[in-house]
């Protein structure tokens, strides 16, 4: 781990690491926190959501999937999750179909994936998790806060990844 400013480099040597850096950034989170995730097809984003999800007290047993085709997903934790996909939307109007809108009121935390497609219909103070594929299994992990909230938070989760056998 390589902390950067207001950035934060993690390397994971596989799917159960990556789900295991996602839960110790759950277990931070709060209502109104927006995560946005970057990264390809397969890089690990959804693997990373639902640690993040587990984190976030969503049970065990409860399905976390990509809502590549559902475009959003709800996951009942201590806070509502809102898990959404940008991958599939033409157009920035069709978010206001989607609700954007009362997803960012602050009820539950917002996590985007393919973040990127539409940045400014996010928070402007938003963590945002870029994963690079670099091998079979290893993933390289960039957490970069965009505002004061999300510094705070990202320096929680360096702590706690620092402390932690992640």
């Amino acid at each position: 781990m390589e902390t950067l400013g207001t950035a934060l480099q993690f390397t994971s040597e596989g799917v159960e690491q990556t789900e295991r850096a996602g839960m110790l950034l759950g277990a931070l989170l709060m209502p109104g926190d927006v995560v946005g995730l970057v990264g390809d097809l397969g890089a690990g984003k959804t693997a990373f959501v639902r640690g993040v999800a587990r984190g976030a007290g969503v049970p065990e047993g409860y399905p976390v999937n990509s809502p590549t085709f559902t475009i959003l997903n709800v996951y009942g934790g201590r806070f509502p999750i809102f898990h959404l996909d940008l991958y599939r939307l033409d157009d920035q109007s069709e978010l206001e179909g989607v609700g954007i809108s009362e997803l960012l009121a602050g009820h539950g935390v917002l996590l985007v994936e393919w973040a990127e497609r539409y940045p400014e219909a996010l928070s402007s103070d938003r963590l945002l998790v870029s994963i690079q594929t670099t091998g079979p299994t290893t993933r390289s992990f960039r957490f970069e806060a965009t505002g004061p909230l999300s510094r705070e938070l990202l320096d929680e989760l360096g702590s706690a990844l620092e402390t932690s056998r992640v």
